[in-house]
């Protein structure tokens, strides 16, 4: 795994002391409330509120256009087609204009495309089809702000088209008798990053005339659940859609969820937006990505239990199936970028064969979170390869992914996701195109934000329910991150058959549990007695009917420092192998640091190889990093079946040894390795 820097944030006790006397809530409460800006009295009781805050619906450009369209051809009898999309939000909000036209009284019928056979977003074959079978008024959601050409197509033939969508518009917006779009500039709404559902959800506000919140009640479960599955920033309006629609969900949600939720064993009595984030969203986008949107759509609009029941009983079963094409895919793609040296890259690209294109949205944020770099996870389809992208805070994919513009057949996404396809024969060229954008743009090194620096000493079950009043949580108000520095490990405990591990951690003689998800006791590099930092959520669980904290352990490191210098380091190290000329003194090892190494190596009590991972870890250095790859490559150091063997006998010659000579040259010699 790679070990990045923690950055805490700064608190004001003294400023969150006579907040907390002020507001009259907990001084735990009013600081945490410091790390996160919310910094005024005002501030903090807007927040922490009851009260949901939503914009003017009629801020948003194109709206009353679009309301007097779709209220004329519902009048006329007029044949309408929402056109969604297959994900989550768009699944969402295609059932939540769906739903309401219905009971309208509009003649309606719906359009998801196929993500294998047609791709994201409108084409020309199915609006032929739609406008043989009598559409003459069409509607996008959660797409069509990039269909320029095909909107032309739909006017030529004399159709109506309203766009409803969020994603980033690009320089010509399609020519539609209305288009909605939070980003379309001249908008004055203050919060633009709302999703697709929430636009759609806005559209028949406006039709009915009526206020966001007047309608919360009937639709928020939709909404909610579209802005999670969205990765939407929970803040402003977000903040209200999730936090009213989980209300909703617990207390009066429809038919289709009640049956997901049952079929996934969620207890409604604990739900929060993490739970639904983590399982009523997965088993929609499930449809979507292992057969077909429809099923997520009919389970969300049916009003019949029984089949709201088998609709959700497949949709757990693509979710099932969706889990194991991961994992294969996911161990393929590694291999194929270690044995390419693309991850020295600053951008990732990998592509495959037959990879399932369901998921590959999802393995590019795993390899993206393992790597630290923004990555692009491609099949190939014969002449065509589709893909999908992902970054992280601070690294505009968007961007990246327009440097190599000029090569794509298609894209369209955000700063953190983006889809895209391209002729087979230009995906080495798309490659070297955004590395080549990347090496000379500054963008932000990965890190690890930790809200605030404690003693496990304070982590009860009374302060998780205190943190309460910060749900929901979610991007841009994720579930606080607490920093436990110089734990010693005193047992580790394989759980679920090893699948996942607990830890039973002691700082100054102060014991505490916590619990590691999807590692097994073989995979974590640490043994007892040593110390580590880590980085841990806290929650409050029931079992038999009594209370107890939770704490997961979300990222550790070996106990210590990792400064930006470090960061630094490792992007040459990086640069280096991946054959970018530059000035390498900075990480050329002295013979002295090769000699500590040795040392090093020699003492140590263990021949595992993580031991070897362990040291580079610990140290953070790429110049340590370095003298590995040189011992390696000269043979005194071999790996086999993950054990490490040191050959005494071998001697070499630092200063002839390529990747030093490389070094001292400013250019990697060679191939990648």
């Amino acid at each position: 795994m790679v070990y990045r820097e923690w950055k805490t944030g700064t608190l004001d006790k003294e400023l969150a002391s006579l907040i907390a006397e002020e507001c009259n809530i907990d001084p735990f409460v009013s600081l945490m409330c410091i790390s996160r800006g919310i910094s005024t009295a005002e501030e903090i009781e807007e927040f922490i509120s009851d009260d949901l805050v939503f914009e003017d619906i009629y801020e948003l450009s194109g709206m009353n256009s679009a309301v007097e369209i779709i209220n004329s051809s519902v009048k006329n009898g007029e044949l309408i087609a929402i056109y969604g999309d297959y994900d989550c939000d768009g699944v969402t909000a295609t059932a939540l204009l769906y739903t309401y036209l219905k009971e309208k009284g509009a003649r309606v019928i719906y359009y998801i495309p196929s993500r294998f056979d047609e791709g994201y977003g409108l084409n020309k074959a199915v609006i032929d089809k739609l406008y043989n079978s009598g559409v003459s008024t069409l509607i996008t959601v959660d797409n069509g702000i990039s269909a320029a050409e095909e909107v032309e197509y739909a006017k030529e033939l004399g159709m109506n088209v309203v766009i409803t969508d969020h994603h980033l518009p690009q320089k010509v917006l399609p020519n539609a008798d209305a288009v909605i779009d939070p980003h379309i500039d001249g908008r004055t709404a203050v919060f633009k990053d709302i999703c697709g559902v929430a636009v759609a959800y806005k559209l028949v506000c406006a039709l009915e005339d009526k206020a966001p919140e007047e309608l919360i009640d009937k639709y928020g479960d939709l909404v909610c659940i579209g802005t999670l599955g969205d990765v939407m920033p929970l803040k402003c309006e977000n903040r209200s859609f999730v936090k009213a629609g989980t209300g909703v969900i617990k207390n009066n949600c429809r038919v289709g969820i009640e049956a997901l939720l049952s079929a996934a064993g969620v207890d409604k009595n604990t739900l929060n937006s993490n739970k639904i984030a983590f399982t009523v969203v997965p088993r929609i986008n499930a449809a979507g990505r292992m057969e077909t949107a429809d099923t997520a759509f009919k389970l969300l609009v049916t009003e019949d239990i029984n089949e709201a029941e088998e609709l959700a009983k497949k949709i757990c079963e693509y979710n099932i199936t969706r889990q194991n094409e991961e994992k294969h895919i996911l161990e393929e793609a590694e291999q194929i970028i270690e044995k390419s040296g693309y991850n020295y890259d600053r951008v990732i690209v990998v592509c495959g064969k037959e990879w399932h294109k369901g998921v590959l949205g999802i393995v590019a944020a795993r390899l993206c979170e393992k790597y630290g770099k923004p990555t692009v996870v491609l099949t190939e389809e014969g002449e065509f390869s589709v893909g999908s992208s992902r970054s992280y805070s601070g690294c505009s994919l968007y961007d990246i992914i327009v440097s190599g513009q000029g090569l794509l057949e298609k894209f369209g996404g955000h700063d953190l996701a983006a889809g895209l396809t391209l002729k087979s024969e230009n995906v080495d060229e798309f490659r070297k195109t955004v590395n080549r954008f990347c090496a000379n743009t500054k963008y932000e090194y990965p890190c690890v934000k930790i809200d605030c620096k404690i003693n496990p000493q304070i982590l009860t079950a009374d302060l998780a329910d205190e943190l309460k009043v910060f749900e929901p949580y979610g991007p841009s108000n994720m579930p606080f991150l607490f920093g436990i520095y110089g734990c010693t490990v005193e047992k580790i405990t394989p759980l679920s058959g090893d699948k996942h591990i607990k830890l039973l951690l002691t700082k100054k003689g102060y014991a505490f549990n916590a619990v590691i998800f999807g590692m097994s006791s073989e995979g974590f590099p640490f043994t007892v007695g040593e110390t580590i930092d880590v980085a841990v959520n806290i929650d409050k669980s029931i079992y038999n009917g009594k209370e107890f904290l939770s704490v997961q352990i979300r990222t550790f490191r070996p106990s210590g420092e990792y400064s930006e210098e470090m960061s630094d380091e490792n992007r040459l190290y990086d640069d280096f192998f991946a054959g970018i000329k530059g000035n390498y003194e900075r990480i050329i090892p002295t013979r002295e640091e090769f000699a500590e190494v040795y040392k090093y190596l020699l003492k140590t009590n263990s021949n595992e190889y993580k031991t070897v991972q362990k040291f580079l870890a610990k140290t953070g250095e790429a110049k340590t990093k370095i003298i590995i790859k040189v011992f390696t490559q000269s043979g005194l150091i071999n790996v086999k079946d993950g054990n490490f063997f040191i050959d005494r006998s071998v001697k070499f010659n630092l200063s002839e040894n390529e990747i030093i000579s490389g070094l001292k040259g400013g250019e990697r010699i060679g191939r990648r390795t």
